[in-house]
């Protein structure tokens, strides 16, 4: 297998890896993960902690200041939208110390008296229907700018937005706009979590890390049989794979994120021997000790970065455990280290490339679906439900439905939206996955000569000896 061979071979990943097992599978890890992040989020605001900024985690915490600026902003975009109704007419309109649900409802109410003054065509001020409700969505906007918002939603919300400016990137024919969205998304993101919140990045992170490694362990299982054997095991075969190698998928993150999390407590204890008199010049003598240890989490986490879907490739390769596979992943990025920065460049631009195929489908279907079923609706209230998916861009908040049943009808299309959303999700985890599993093949190929056929574990009933 030539080089440039090689590099094909990792980028059929962008449709390999949308197959329709491999979506349900991804469907399935992006929904768990998503939940135990909720849950994640949940314990870490109950104990006190600070939200992290609307503005994502390279911005950091949200401060107190700013918690009350934003405040500010909300209160007075809602009551600029609710003047003129009954909630201002004889008093003044004050939500300077209400929540986000207070503020929400207010805004929904003046929504709808003003929604009925133009539909009624009593006023022509509030222009056309389409600013009034682009108005609305800015009020929105600046309400929910209020929630509070955990790391693991931040992080999501960073990877997300990442993804799909790769996505666009590729859309556009831009290669060096796919790698620069993807250095963010895989590298600067995560390490702004670690960053903006190191100990929820170790009490919550090593645990999510844990199951997202046994769960893509599947993933990864179809991906190698079906790149190196030709072989498309079901997801029952890939399933039982993963139940066989349960403790050496799990153990993957284990070892790195521990080894960096020993580090960072180390170098506190060198910071609390500053605060000592005498013991002070003991922790000057160690900053030496400090460095060190900064370098290794830096080698540590940037190959773990990188290598983390190399590793759960060489686990389900069969080739073997946890740490035999943290070390031959990484040592593939050290000794040819040329053609691995290639062969993860090409998997970054194979991820975009099917990023960007899976938000072009769904956004012409969705559109189409939207129009046609628009059309027929007509003016009811329920098709105000139908709106865009945020697949090339983030969803805006849709106004709210007036009815019973048209509520009931408009929550029943947010539930299908939620579950295509799910699916592209899915799509994401699947070809992140993917586009790993093929580059280990390579870079194995490439530095110990091994053919991409060779996939241990043959107790599969469906796969082929390799020849």
């Amino acid at each position: 297998m030539t080089v440039s061979a090689s590099l094909g071979f990792v980028l059929r990943a962008a449709v390999a890896a949308l197959l329709p097992p491999r979506l349900v599978w991804g469907a399935l890890v992006f929904i768990v993960l998503v939940v135990a992040g909720r849950a994640a989020d949940a314990l870490y605001l109950a104990f006190g902690n600070r939200p992290i900024s609307p503005s994502g985690l390279l911005v950091g915490v949200w401060t107190p200041e700013q918690e009350r600026l934003a405040r500010r902003s909300a209160g007075s975009s809602v009551v600029t939208f609710a003047q003129g109704t009954s909630l201002t007419q004889g008093n003044t309109l004050s939500l300077s110390e209400a929540d986000a649900g207070e503020m929400r409802r207010v805004l929904d109410e003046a929504y709808f008296e003003r929604l009925a003054v133009l539909d009624a065509g009593e006023s022509t001020r509030e222009g056309d229907r389409v600013g009034f409700e682009s108005r609305y969505r800015q009020a929105r906007a600046a309400v929910d700018a209020m929630r509070a918002r955990g790391p693991f939603e931040a992080l999501g919300t960073d990877l997300a937005n990442g993804l799909r400016r790769m996505g666009m990137a590729a859309l556009s024919l831009s290669p060096f706009g796919v790698l620069d969205a993807g250095i963010e998304t895989f590298v600067r993101v995560p390490a702004a979590l670690v960053r903006t919140a190191p100990w929820y990045a170790f009490l919550a992170g090593l645990p999510l890390a844990i199951l997202f490694s046994t769960l893509v362990g599947g993933l990864s299982r179809m991906a190698v049989c079906d790149a190196g054997r030709g072989v498309r095991p079901t997801m029952a075969d890939a399933a039982a794979f993963v139940r066989r190698s349960l403790l050496r998928f799990a153990g993957v993150p284990v070892f790195p994120i521990g080894l960096t999390a020993l580090a960072v407590l180390l170098m506190g204890g060198i910071g609390v021997l500053l605060r000592v008199p005498a013991l002070d010049i003991l922790a000057g003598l160690l900053y030496g000790a400090a460095l060190l240890l900064s370098f290794l989490i830096v080698i540590v986490g940037g190959a773990f970065a990188f290598g983390w879907p190399l590793a759960v490739a060489s686990v389900a390769t069969g080739d073997s455990d946890s740490v035999d596979a943290l070390v031959r992943s990484t040592s593939y990025l050290l000794r040819r280290p040329g053609i691995a920065v290639l062969t993860i460049a090409v998997g970054i631009v194979a991820i975009a490339i099917g990023l960007g195929l899976v938000g072009f489908v769904t956004w012409l279907a969705t559109s189409l679906a939207e129009a046609a079923i628009g059309w027929g609706a007509g003016t009811s209230a329920a098709a105000g439900a139908l709106g865009d998916v945020g697949v090339l861009g983030p969803s805006a908040a849709l106004p709210p439905i007036a009815g019973r049943t048209a509520r009931i009808a408009g929550g029943f299309i947010d539930l299908w939206e939620l579950l295509l959303r799910c699916l592209v999700g899915g799509a994401a985890v699947s070809l992140i996955v993917d586009a790993g599993s093929r580059a280990y093949l390579a870079l194995r190929f490439r530095c110990d000569g091994q053919d991409p056929s060779t996939v241990r574990d043959v107790e599969i009933t469906n796969l082929p000896a390799a020849e």
